[in-house]
């Protein structure tokens, strides 16, 4: 049995029973019209919140929001997580926009327990529209990543590999996606509309660090048939390292060591970092 936090507030007033109180017609419900960050909170310590809310922060001006109070927001998830019994958390911050007139939003902080799981990866028949008006916002709309997750895990699959409409390897429907070809490391350019993740940027910047070279391309998915070794990576999971891809198992020894690496240190820069 797992507990389970929630904190809501909205113009600064702290909740503490669980219940969200917001009308139907709100924006946040009826248009989807919110953002929001996933976090992992390891032994009461959330990682790379400082990065997280610089993201969310970005996303609620784009939506036309308020930014954020981070002092607010900080002081919620510090409570929450101090509270947690397990090692492991997943924690979101979520905002609501309630009306067309203004800015207004509700602001949700809650926890659950986070697991991890294996990896195999099943192409999505949806695909990413690059030139949409969210490209880089992790926004409350959804529906296309749950809906090819649940294809995925329909065909046996745990991660979604969505393509973009020109065809190119974009993302995860949860993650952001790496593959190695050789000794050199790739991952999706933004510009083929894959989220700017920031376990992503953290994984390019510890590969430079170790002299791994990444290149950041816009492929198609024959590059991923050719992948020694594949891996995805979120707030969440980290560095995984994906055991299946198209049927095809993915046990390199070598490859395996490189990616191991980059766990280590990547989980290096986590424990350091804010």
């Amino acid at each position: 049995m797992f507990a389970e936090f929630t904190m809501i507030w909205v113009d600064g007033e702290f909740k503490k029973d669980g219940k969200l109180e917001i009308s139907t017609t709100a924006q946040g419900l009826s248009l989807g019209m919110g953002v929001f960050e996933t976090l992992l909170a390891r032994k009461g310590r959330v990682q790379f919140f400082n990065e997280h809310l610089r993201r969310l922060s970005e996303a609620a001006i784009k939506m036309g929001f308020a930014e954020p109070d981070r002092v607010l927001l900080k002081a919620a998830v510090e409570e929450i997580v101090s509270g947690w019994g397990e090692e492991l958390a997943r924690v979101r911050i979520s905002i609501y926009g309630l009306t067309e007139e203004d800015s207004s939003t509700v602001v949700e902080v809650s926890a659950v327990p986070a697991r991890g799981s294996e990896v195999v990866l099943v192409e999505s028949s949806f695909r990413v529209n690059e030139w949409g008006a969210l490209v880089g916002v992790k926004s409350t709309s959804y529906g296309m990543n749950v809906l090819a997750l649940r294809e995925a895990r329909a065909m046996g699959g745990d991660e979604a590999l969505m393509l973009n409409s020109a065809g190119c390897v974009c993302e995860g429907a949860t993650s952001n996606i790496f593959w190695m070809i050789g000794d050199r490391l790739h991952t999706p350019a933004l510009e083929t509309g894959c989220l700017p993740g920031v376990t992503r940027r953290k994984v390019i910047e510890a590969c430079g660090v170790m002299g791994i070279e990444v290149q950041e391309v816009s492929v198609g998915k024959e590059a991923l048939e050719e992948a020694e070794g594949i891996f995805i990576t979120n707030a969440l999971r980290g560095v995984h390292r994906v055991s299946c891809y198209a049927g095809r198992t993915l046990q390199d020894p070598k490859v395996d060591s490189v990616i191991a690496r980059i766990q280590n240190a990547y989980q290096e820069l986590a424990q350091n970092h804010e």
